[in-house]
């Protein structure tokens, strides 16, 4: 994404964080593939971090991938991986997935 592209979305971020963050605040917004990246956006940049729990690994790639074309930098935004085994089984998750969570 080009400079120019990335300070055109945030001058649109800015713009809608206000009524993104009450609708919010009042349970008005629906989170969708569309809604939720732009609402964690829109409270990323009120400062302080930010927590999304999302119901699958699928859905929370689509989250991060969003947010981080939202956001100026997007080294800003982490996936937190889920666990790539079973609780019950008697397997170690994957190395890359203990190294991610450790990292976070």
């Amino acid at each position: 994404m080009a400079a120019g592209e990335t300070r055109g979305l945030t001058r649109v971020l800015d713009l809608v964080s206000p009524q993104l963050v009450l609708a919010l605040n009042e349970r008005r917004l629906t989170p969708n593939s569309v809604a939720t990246p732009l609402a964690l956006s829109a409270l990323a940049r009120q400062g302080g971090p930010t927590l999304a729990i999302v119901p699958s690994s699928s859905e929370a790639d689509l989250v991060v991938e969003g947010a981080r074309a939202l956001l100026e930098d997007p080294s800003d935004v982490a996936l937190w991986p889920a666990w790539d085994t079973h609780p019950l089984e008697r397997v170690s998750p994957e190395v890359t997935t203990m190294a991610a969570r450790a990292r976070l």
